[in-house]
């Protein structure tokens, strides 16, 4: 399948459930959905079509607990390094609406396609990071997730 991605969203957002000290318990959780434009399908080597009239809706979310502590550095240049693990369950679902596709082969007069819809299947996964504050201005985080994906997340923000 070939597609055009001309618009896609995203919400998300962490909460600290409880801190005690330098420690602390948090959750986070995010949404992704997009409905990219179906191009072609490309079935074999005598199959290419042009569908008209089929949606195509691809979501995405994940849930997550994490513990991190708070480590405050007594130096000038750096505040706080924090490191955290977490556990995490997600789920991507790919919706096909069943469509059928017609293409008239010379071998055969009709020749099918449905496209199914699709359904992730590993759901859990771990997230290991550290993340550095810079007089309390500036941060960067390093994080790898594992299981249910495998990544390396980095990330930098200024805060005003």
């Amino acid at each position: 399948i070939k597609s055009d991605t001309d618009f896609s969203w995203s919400v998300g957002g962490r909460l600290t459930l409880l801190e005690c000290n330098c420690f602390g318990l948090g959750i986070e959780g995010q949404y992704f959905c997009t409905n990219p434009d179906i191009i072609y399908v490309h079935g074999d080597a005598n199959f290419l079509v042009y569908p008209r009239d089929v949606s195509m809706k691809y979501q995405e979310w994940q849930g997550g607990i994490a513990a991190y502590y708070r480590l405050d550095i007594d130096c000038h240049a750096l505040s706080s390094v924090v490191p955290y693990i977490g556990i995490k369950r997600s789920g991507a679902f790919l919706d096909m609406d069943d469509a059928i596709l017609f293409h008239p082969t010379r071998d055969r007069p009709i020749h099918f396609l449905t496209l199914v819809n699709c359904v992730s299947a590993k759901k859990y996964g771990l997230a290991i990071g550290l993340t550095a504050t810079i007089c309390s201005r500036f941060a960067l985080s390093a994080e790898g997730r594992f299981g249910d994906e495998k990544a390396l997340h980095l990330n930098g923000q200024i805060r005003f």
